[in-house]
């Protein structure tokens, strides 16, 4: 049928794409693991609310095609709120920050002071763009940020951090069915996408259960399209944002958009793509059933 023609193209064009990327998840995991490791409850608790106290940055992130990019265009239609981007700000800083013996990220967070925690708030606000009359936050909607939750709540502690959630089913099929500008490495095969959506949802559990009660808002997707009013509500209060009717009509605004979603968030919401990866069940069964994805319920 029509579906498993096009799930065969998806992965034959994904299988060339993964022939010519380096990636392995095991080494993957294991990374994700350490940084769980590194940031306990001892070290998040000793460090708490020493970092820079700026309420201006806005942190967007999930899993690609969960719905960042319409989250962040609702809150950058608010008058008072200039958009980012996918800004690799937050991970330059970490790439290049060393410890005092010369360590890498993350083994040299233990040894992190509150004077740290405040610098690199501070170089992190500093590769912000200027803001124009009214302008009091910005959206960051890099995705990878989720992996350094608890380095950037050391660092900013007031920052609004907004993960977004949608049913993993659809989430694991669109990442399949997506080529991304610029690349994903672990969304070419299926076994990788599932490894690093269960990696993932791991580490944002931990994140939740160390970071305090109230400090992560999470969005989900379908709620979102069911009553758009209601989730950008919630979003603007947990944005310190005022609300403004300007956020239901996000689609008419004229921010920049480069991630795959650039399309789809120039129209009003709809509900279309909600369910979608029901069309190719039998090709994904075998993987939902690894991940202890219900076929039935989300």
């Amino acid at each position: 049928g029509i579906a498993g023609e096009a799930f065969e193209a998806f992965r034959r064009a994904n299988a060339l794409r993964r022939s010519r990327v380096e990636f392995d998840s095991d080494v993957s995991d294991q990374r994700l693991a350490a940084i769980q490791a590194t940031f306990t409850p001892a070290l998040m608790t000793r460090l708490e609310g020493q970092g820079d106290p700026s309420r201006r940055p806005i942190f967007i992130f999930g899993m690609p095609r969960s719905g960042t990019t319409l989250v962040e265009q609702i809150i950058a239609a608010h008058p008072r709120v200039r958009a980012v981007g996918e800004t690799m700000a937050m991970l330059d800083i970490i790439a290049s920050a060393r410890g005092p013996d010369g360590a890498i990220y993350p083994h040299w967070a233990p040894a992190l002071s509150g004077p740290n925690c405040e610098g690199l708030g501070q170089a992190y606000l500093a590769t912000l763009p200027a803001l124009s009359p009214g302008q009091t936050k910005t959206t960051d909607k890099r995705l990878e940020n989720i992996e350094h939750l608890g380095l950037i709540h050391l660092a900013l502690p007031n920052a609004a951090l907004i993960h977004c959630l949608r049913d993993p089913r659809d989430t694991l099929f669109s990442c399949f069915a997506t080529s991304f500008v610029g690349g994903q490495p672990w969304s070419y095969d299926l076994e990788d996408i599932g490894r690093y959506w269960a990696a993932q949802d791991r580490l944002v559990g931990y994140w939740k259960s160390v970071l305090p009660a109230k400090a992560i808002l999470t969005v989900s997707y379908e709620a979102l399209v069911d009553d758009l009013e209601a989730g950008a509500r919630e979003i603007m209060a947990h944005c310190g944002l005022d609300w403004d009717p300007a956020c239901l009509a996000f689609h008419k605004a004229d921010n920049v958009v480069r991630s795959a979603s650039a399309a789809q968030v120039r129209r009003p919401i709809y509900s279309a793509s909600i369910g979608r990866w029901r069309a190719y069940e039998a090709y994904l069964a075998p993987l939902f059933q690894r991940l202890g994805l219900s076929p039935t319920a989300s």
